[in-house]
C-alpha cells in the first residue's frame, strides 16, 4: 500500500461545516461505506470528470498516518487504476493542508502549483 499523502476534493462550504462539527463525512459515506480520495497524480483527471462546472472547491491534503479511520487502496471499477478510500469519517487532524482548487479560464481544473 502506498503511504504517500492522499487527497480529497470537496466544496469549501462542506469543509467549513466539518470544521464546525469537528469531523468530515461525505453524503455518500453511509451508502458507499467510504470517502473517495486520490493520489496527487489522479487529481486533475478526477476533478475534470466529476467536478466540472462546480466552483468553490478545495483539496484536502491528508496524511494517512494520522487517520483514525482505515485507509485502503483499491482498484476502481471503471478504470484500471487504484484509488485510496477512507472507510469512515475523516478526522480533522489528518488534514495537513487545504488548497484552493479553482477552475481555470479554459474551463478545466489544473493541479495547483503548490501540489506539483
Amino acid at each position: 500500500m502506498e503511504t504517500d499523502l492522499v487527497y480529497h476534493i470537496t466544496q469549501r462550504p462542506d469543509w467549513e461545516a466539518a470544521l464546525k462539527m469537528g469531523i468530515y463525512a461525505t453524503l455518500g459515506l453511509p451508502h458507499e461505506g467510504f470517502i473517495h480520495c486520490s493520489f496527487v497524480r489522479q487529481l486533475e483527471r478526477v476533478a475534470n470528470k466529476y467536478y466540472l462546472n462546480q466552483a468553490d472547491l478545495v483539496i484536502l491534503v491528508i496524511d494517512p498516518q494520522k487517520l483514525s479511520s482505515p485507509l485502503k487502496v483499491e482498484k476502481a471499477l471503471d478504470v484500471d487504476e487504484h484509488y485510496p478510500h477512507i472507510y469512515g469519517p475523516l478526522n480533522l487532524g489528518a488534514v495537513i493542508k487545504v488548497v484552493d482548487f479553482p477552475i481555470h479560464s479554459d474551463q478545466l481544473f489544473h493541479l495547483p502549483d503548490e501540489l506539483t
